[in-house]
């Protein structure tokens, strides 16, 4: 069975005695541990499953995986986007595998609301420095998407309104598939 709110590494599996080949599923915070007489093995993909033990609805091309629906990463007013030591860290751990190179992210707001890869240096009004992905929309709901490449395993993220929000589409995987 499948645990909740989990994430599970992908393989094709060889079995050189007996010419098998099979798809594996393990836990991605243990040690691979392959079946009896399977020697080989191959990193194709991460699925994970939502609170009821159910594996979201993904579509995986390659080293892409995305979501059939957003998952909402952090909502509401956050950090300060005048301030460029203010933001609030957002954890993707759980989101996106951890071998995860970058997080597709879609940035809603109706005032502003911004979302960099780190949390130093930026900010709204740096015209020297803008931030790497900024959303202003001034009363009317509107959103942007973006790759952001990953430098950890958070995002840092400021909101003004209440209607702020920011999600996770999908990531690009270090894998062998391309």
């Amino acid at each position: 069975s499948l645990a909740a709110s989990a994430g599970y590494k992908c393989y094709l599996i060889y079995n050189p005695t007996t010419l098998d080949l099979a798809a594996f599923a393990h836990r991605d915070n243990t040690a691979l541990s392959l079946p009896s007489g399977y020697t080989y093995y191959l990193y194709v993909g991460w699925m994970p499953t939502n609170g009821s033990s159910t594996l979201h609805q993904i579509l995986i091309r390659g080293d892409t995986g995305n979501y059939k629906a957003l998952r909402s990463l952090a909502t509401g007013v956050a950090g300060a986007v005048t301030v460029d030591t203010d933001f609030d860290a957002v954890s993707v751990s759980g989101f996106v595998p951890a071998s995860a190179i970058a997080i597709h992210v879609s940035l809603a707001s109706q005032s502003v609301s911004i979302v960099h890869p780190n949390a130093t240096g930026y900010y709204n009004n740096d015209s020297a420095v803008p931030p790497f992905l900024k959303c202003v929309s001034p009363g009317t709901l509107a959103a942007v998407m973006a790759w952001i490449t990953l430098e950890s395993t958070n995002l840092y993220w400021a909101s003004n309104g209440a209607a702020g929000s920011l999600s996770c589409r999908g990531w690009r995987d270090n894998v062998n598939a391309g």
